[in-house]
């Protein structure tokens, strides 16, 4: 079995070519950062594997833009928990049409998007379920959250049974776990452009209504991806005052 040095040192073929192919120099003044890299990531069939979360990633192009928004607005005990990102095309991925997952302590991202922003926000939205499990006592314990998404929810039972949305059940709308079911009817029957029409009031964005742990996440991603501070604390006030919460947490 290789030792992980010699894995490392193996990569170094494949991290030059990786240089190379997006035009990126690498002059002897970069070497010593390139040494400690290699100490801390070896380059996977699959994509990037990032042992030791947000500060280690690899300085590349946009890459390297991403991470200085991460390091910005992203609190380092948020992610002590987080063992790594993964960036390749994965089947989980590819089967569920996801863009990113957190799964096992590790963030999967596809590597194809839309653009930089879309990247950086899939992220920040998984670095939320990070902190959910680090933090989910102190976010959930004393209700607060779930019962400001109940009522959510049930306002929205109301609005989609006026226009004649009928296709899932009432007893759906109270259920605050993921449903594959509840999760189409939103995304495919109603559709989000409707939805942020017919609540614009109710929740950050439609897919915050999902699930009790996407509300908290969509918030989250609301906040600190697009610093939209005064509209979390607007609409979701709970969620809004356990992230202030969570901010004060050392």
């Amino acid at each position: 079995m290789l030792s992980y040095c010699r894995i490392a040192f193996f990569s170094l073929v494949a991290f030059v070519t990786l240089l190379n192919k997006y035009n990126v120099s690498f002059s002897p003044s970069r070497s010593l950062y390139f040494l400690e890299l290699l100490e801390l990531f070896f380059l996977s069939s699959s994509g990037f594997l990032f042992k030791r979360g947000i500060k280690d990633l690899l300085i590349l192009s946009s890459t390297s833009l991403i991470l200085k928004k991460l390091e910005i607005v992203v609190p380092e005990h948020f992610i002590q928990n987080l063992d790594g990102i993964y960036v390749g095309d994965y089947d989980f991925l590819l089967k569920r049409d996801l863009n990113a997952l957190y799964k096992d302590g590790a963030i999967y991202v596809m590597p194809e998007q839309d653009d930089e922003q879309d990247v950086y926000e899939d992220i920040v939205h998984e670095i939320a379920h990070c902190v959910e499990e680090t933090y989910g006592m102190d976010i959930y314990e004393d209700g607060k959250i779930e019962d400001e998404f109940l009522r959510k929810r049930r306002a929205l039972l109301d609005i989609l049974k006026a226009y004649g949305y009928n296709e899932v059940s009432d007893a759906a709308y109270g259920n605050t776990e993921y449903s594959k079911k509840f999760d189409e009817f939103l995304y495919l029957m109603v559709g989000y452009p409707t939805l942020t029409q017919l609540t614009p009031n109710l929740f950050v964005s439609p897919y915050g209504a999902t699930s009790l742990r996407e509300y908290f996440a969509n918030c989250f991603e609301e906040y600190f991806a697009r610093r939209q501070y005064n509209h979390v604390k607007k609409i979701s006030p709970a969620v809004y005052e356990k992230i202030e919460l969570l901010l004060g947490i050392t």
